[in-house]
């Protein structure tokens, strides 16, 4: 089996774990499939020569493992901010091509909608980070990475619209979700 051959594999388990993350209005189990996705994902662009993507993914592995075992709401702020200074770190020093400027962007998009209290700003900014990482897809022709894009932007859309029929809900903190 050749390297795009797994590479094709790992991305679709990957992918499919961060989608069935991402329908689950649970922190842990979201955070937990997040994880063990990210962790197929990174070893994805890592064989597909993403030295960037594959960077960025692992801080985030990084930072999920670190919020389930931490997750007090002054670590989560700690966590994010030395996960955002990582990921600037890896960047600039993988920084190869002009489209790796994507992966930073969507990951700071992630890292900053993580902080916020109120899931209705959190789900907006998810689904631009989502968009985001999809282009990156298209521009490195991984469409499995597209098509899991679009799937979970949907998915957020569709909670966004479901939390905005419930006006308590927007209000809750996704740190206890």
């Amino acid at each position: 089996m050749d390297n795009y051959t797994l590479a094709l594999i790992l991305s679709f388990v990957g992918f499919s774990l961060l989608l069935y993350g991402v329908t689950t209005k649970f922190r842990r189990k979201l955070i937990g499939f997040d994880a063990t996705g990210l962790t197929l994902v990174t070893l994805h662009w890592y064989l597909l020569g993403a030295e960037v993507a594959a960077a960025v993914n692992g801080i985030f592995i990084a930072n999920d493992l670190i919020a389930l075992l931490l997750p007090d709401k002054i670590k989560a702020a700690i966590r994010n901010t030395v996960a955002g200074a990582l990921m600037l770190g890896a960047g600039f020093l993988l920084f190869q091509q002009a489209h790796d400027i994507l992966p930073l962007m969507a990951s700071a998009l992630i890292l900053f909608a993580i902080q916020q209290k109120d899931l209705l700003r959190l789900r907006f900014l998810m689904i631009f980070a989502n968009l985001i990482w999809s282009i990156y897809g298209v521009i490195q022709e991984t469409w499995i990475q597209v098509i899991f894009g679009i799937l979970i932007t949907v998915v957020h859309v569709v909670r966004l619209i479901e939390a905005s029929r419930d006006p308590g809900e927007t209000k809750k903190n996704p740190e206890k979700n």
